[in-house]
């Protein structure tokens, strides 16, 4: 008896761990973006999406005491934060957590990044 309970639960378990895989992935679309001070809106810092597929980015400053954001932008496309050189200079720049549209950058517990972290994995928020 204890055989099958155990073995039932051993399914069980990896029937979580599998549903739990499949709605997180690891990071692996920081190096598609580009960071570029856009001429045709005021200079302000864009992130411009190089991938092949829409991307949700979120930006985080590195010094603390400031706020970050986030945008989707689609393939080819840019997404503009409002920020003049100054502005970007004077919060340490940003640090960019990216994932696929469709997915959040969480952090270790599973907690959305909403500052500086450098381990981070893409949640699916559907």
């Amino acid at each position: 008896m204890n055989k099958h309970l155990i073995r039932i639960l051993s399914l069980g378990l990896f029937a979580v761990a599998g549903a739990f895989a499949a709605e997180t992935e690891s990071p692996r679309l920081n190096h598609c973006v580009s960071r570029v001070y856009d001429p045709a809106m005021y200079n302000w810092l864009a992130f411009e999406n190089n991938c092949g597929e829409s991307i949700h980015i979120v930006y985080v400053p590195n010094s603390p005491g400031y706020g970050g954001s986030a945008m989707t932008v689609r393939p080819g496309r840019k997404g503009n934060t409002g920020y003049s050189r100054r502005e970007v200079d004077a919060k340490g720049g940003y640090e960019l957590y990216v994932c696929p549209a469709g997915f959040i950058p969480v952090d270790a517990r599973g907690r959305y990044v909403d500052r500086v972290n450098t381990l981070f994995r893409c949640r699916r928020t559907d």
